[in-house]
């Protein structure tokens, strides 16, 4: 992951399992990422609603608010958001709604560590294309406007 410029890419965890929290945190931590936490899914929908995520790691069975909520909320407040939607439960009917409202990856558990090691390069790889290009199309419409204005 050392093409990845960690202090710009913001992630939120959100699982029931206090352990899981601790070792993903700790994991993406480790690799230089703003890392927040959430206990449930309504947690989640609260911190998501106020703060710009890049990336979301959400169970997809919790308490409360389920992970595809967490996915909608994700989604609704900032499209270029990924979400990984993790979970014991994996049902095809479960997948496919996940990937209908837009999750990057669908993951069952349990998972190898380089499993989730590789979904989460590949997702942080998306994420930087996508800010890459957002800010060259806002550069080519600054430049778009002032050679209108030359003209």
């Amino acid at each position: 992951m050392s093409s990845i410029v960690p202090e710009k890419i913001s992630v939120i965890i959100v699982d029931d399992d206090a352990a899981i929290l601790r070792i993903f945190k700790k994991l993406l931590k480790g690799k230089g990422f703003n890392v927040v936490v959430a206990n449930d899914g309504k947690e989640a929908i609260e911190l998501i609603s106020v703060n710009d995520f890049d990336l979301v790691i959400t169970d997809l069975v919790m308490p409360k608010n389920d992970g595809i909520e967490v996915l909608k909320k994700a989604k609704e407040k900032n499209a270029r958001t990924q979400v990984i939607m993790i979970t014991g439960f994996a049902t095809l009917d479960s997948a496919i709604e996940a990937l209908k409202w837009g999750a990057f990856d669908y993951i069952r558990k349990p998972f190898k560590l380089a499993e989730f090691d590789v979904t989460i390069r590949n997702a942080i790889d998306k994420i930087r294309l996508l800010k890459s290009n957002e800010m060259l199309l806002k550069h080519l419409k600054g430049i778009h406007e002032r050679l209108k204005k030359t003209v």
